[in-house]
């Protein structure tokens, strides 16, 4: 056989079997095809067929929840535990912002002990900070981290740099070498997947 009746048989044996799915999927559908226009169906049809599978118009909803009024005291409820956190959220900001001057003289207070599980630094480099980032950080401990061993000037800036260019989930932990006076995107190129 030559190359070209194979791919002819192919081709022929391809066209067979679009031809058999597409008349077994016609002739063995479960639901038949509807095609109607917009003008061929009113509104009222449309509702009661939307009835048919289960939806319902607002005005029902109160009656199908289990008490009236149900749905506004949820409503009412997510908007103040949304509150909340905001608050809460705010407070943390303020907290970091209130520690950074005191953190600044942190190193002069507290004593250099380092574990394997907190985060150390080492200076056997000159002109680089050399920082362990543990498992387990988000964006504002390592912020944090970072503020407190001189690597940034602010934690919060750092913070808001991280979550202003979407890389909260791109933080990798481990041990870097970071040259002193970095900017933030240099940083998050050091201890992050970066995609400028």
């Amino acid at each position: 056989m030559d190359r070209r009746s194979i791919i002819f048989g192919l081709g022929v044996g391809i066209v067979i079997v679009a031809f058999v799915f597409f008349v077994a999927t016609r002739f063995i559908s479960a639901e038949p095809e509807i095609v109607m226009s917009a003008a061929d169906v009113s509104d009222e049809e449309i509702i009661e067929r939307a009835r048919v599978l289960g939806m319902v118009t607002i005005r029902e909803l109160p009656e199908s929840a289990d008490e009236p009024g149900e749905l506004a005291r949820h409503s009412q409820e997510l908007e103040t535990l949304l509150s909340l956190m905001m608050e809460r959220n705010l407070e943390l900001l303020l907290l970091i912002n209130e520690l950074e001057p005191a953190l600044e003289n942190a190193d002069d207070i507290l004593p250099n002990e380092n574990s394997e599980d907190e985060p150390a630094i080492v200076s056997d480099l000159e002109g680089y900070h050399q920082i362990t980032i543990p498992r387990g950080l988000n964006s504002i401990d390592i912020a944090v981290l970072f503020f407190t061993n001189g690597i940034v000037e602010s934690a919060m800036d750092f913070n808001n740099f991280v979550i202003t260019n979407e890389m909260t989930t791109r933080l990798i932990e481990g041990t870097y070498n970071i040259p002193e006076g970095s900017s933030f995107a240099e940083i998050l190129s050091i201890i992050s997947i970066w995609e400028s």
